[in-house]
């Protein structure tokens, strides 16, 4: 239903999903609140459910990228340190301090992008992720050209571009709306 732009009924379908099984997917519910833009649910939900299970790694990254989308450096950047530490992996909580400390979210942003396309030299990374981190640091063509290369691999990631505040910078853009287009979504911008 995200995909369909249908967030009034993703937002109902999790809360009963989450109703029948709390523990399946406790970050789902502030996804479908963050892709609809109503970040201030999004947050009180995600902080109420790692309240009740604090090692909750999928939920700590669902509350890192909330903050992330509403620009909260100061809070979101502990939370994205925080969630590498609890995926297993502190380098990249270190690298993302380190960044952080030298230059803010662009320069964790860079990290990232930095990060992944060196992963893609040994391992298939969708060129949706590598086009979010452009989006991020407000780098339109580098995220256009990797939304159409995405297009051209038939990247799932592309289904769920308009949910991403990252890619609200290209909604103006007649390039994002011919893959919004091709991929046969209906347009949310």
């Amino acid at each position: 239903m995200l995909t369909l732009n249908r967030f009034d009924d993703a937002i109902v379908a999790q809360k009963k999903a989450d109703e029948l099984d709390p523990r399946a997917r406790p970050w789902a519910l502030g996804g479908a609140y963050a892709m609809a833009r109503h970040y201030d649910e999004a947050l009180a939900d995600v902080r109420q459910k790692l309240k009740a299970n604090p090692n909750d790694a999928g939920t700590q990254g669902m509350l890192a990228f909330i903050l992330q989308c509403t620009r909260q450096d100061s809070e979101g950047i502990p939370a994205m340190e925080k969630m590498y530490q609890m995926w297993g992996d502190p380098q990249s909580a270190a690298a993302v301090r380190s960044a952080s400390q030298q230059g803010g979210f662009n320069a964790v942003m860079t990290w990232r992008l930095h990060f992944l396309e060196k992963k893609a030299l040994t391992s298939y990374v969708s060129p949706t992720e590598l086009a979010y981190c452009h989006a991020e640091l407000g780098q339109r063509e580098q995220a256009l050209a990797l939304l159409e290369e995405g297009l051209r691999q038939r990247a799932p990631g592309l289904l769920d571009i308009q949910g991403y505040s990252a890619f609200d910078i290209l909604h103006g853009e007649e390039r994002y709306r011919a893959i919004v287009t091709k991929v046969g979504m209906p347009p949310a911008y």
